[in-house]
């Protein structure tokens, strides 16, 4: 199966008020999110594309607009890496159900630090 993907950045704040170590306290990230896609079925218009860069990346930053220079602990509670991600895959998914693509897999690092994926097998 053939995939395609994009690579973006953003940068929003946050803290874990369930943990007890640094990141209690409110500080900031510059995010880098990895998207990859999979068809659902080709789009016979696009002639064998599975979906457009321009259109694929619209959607992604249609997504992160929500994210971008916000404060992520105004729209989840305990914005850990795992639930971020969780939370990027199914709104992408929803976004791109028009474009009869799918997720196949998101990948969020925080800072230069770890990541988290989320992946469909």
């Amino acid at each position: 199966m053939v995939t395609i993907g994009i690579e973006t950045k953003f940068d929003a704040a946050h803290y874990l008020p369930s943990y007890e170590g640094k990141c209690r306290n409110m500080h900031g990230h510059t995010w880098k999110l990895t998207v990859e896609i999979e068809p659902t079925y080709l789009n016979q218009k696009l002639k064998g594309m599975i979906l457009d860069f321009k259109e694929f990346k619209e959607v992604v930053n249609q997504v992160l607009d929500r994210l971008d220079h916000k404060v992520l602990n105004n729209m989840i509670d305990n914005p850990t890496c795992e639930a971020m991600v969780e939370l990027i895959a199914g709104s992408l998914n929803f976004h791109l159900t028009p474009h009869h693509v799918r997720v196949k897999e998101v990948k969020l690092q925080e800072g230069e630090g770890g990541w988290a994926r989320y992946e469909v097998r």
